[in-house]
């Protein structure tokens, strides 16, 4: 009983470390000198020091408090997820394949997808643009080399991205 409460607290720990999380990622600094200059239309502020250890934000209130000087306007948003094309339900067969290689997919935009094919030593085979028809698209790799093949997908609209391995007969 033991053994399988250990193994299911793993599992539920291990589970909650592989979700995607977002950062922010701010430039600030603790300075003593700095100058700020207004001018119609701009306003430019710098500083001179090291970066800043604490920072107090309250966006009901849209305040924030910094332990020294602070520059909002230079945060970016840093995100560890990544888009993946899982909506566009994309089907490969058959596989492995001699000559003749279906590609299925249900298309989310009318965007299409990007195709690239690698070998296993990274070089580029096809770049392609593919736009859904009703059966698949057809991939003739019959003149490919025998061995294995990466199809990467791209959605051109979002940037999401799948990626495949086909083995060639």
């Amino acid at each position: 009983m033991n053994r399988l409460f250990l193994l299911l607290s793993m599992a539920v720990l291990a589970n909650g470390a592989l979700i995607a999380q977002d950062y922010s990622i701010c430039a600030q600094v603790i300075g003593s000198s700095g100058l700020s200059v207004s001018i119609p239309g701009q306003e430019w502020s710098y500083t001179v020091g090291e970066a800043v250890i604490g920072l107090i934000a309250d966006p009901n209130l849209n305040m924030q408090m910094t332990q020294g000087f602070h520059q909002p306007e230079l945060c970016n948003s840093v995100s560890t997820a990544v888009p993946d094309l899982a909506q566009w339900d994309i089907r490969i067969y058959p596989n492995p394949s001699a000559g003749l290689v279906w590609l299925d997919f249900q298309p989310v935009s009318h965007n299409g997808l990007l195709l690239s094919v690698y070998n296993v030593v990274g070089q580029s085979i096809i770049e392609s643009q593919l736009q859904y028809t009703a059966g698949g698209v057809v991939l003739d790799c019959s003149n490919w080399q025998a061995g294995l093949y990466f199809l990467h997908f791209t959605d051109p609209a979002t940037q999401a991205q799948s990626s495949f391995r086909l083995l060639r007969l």
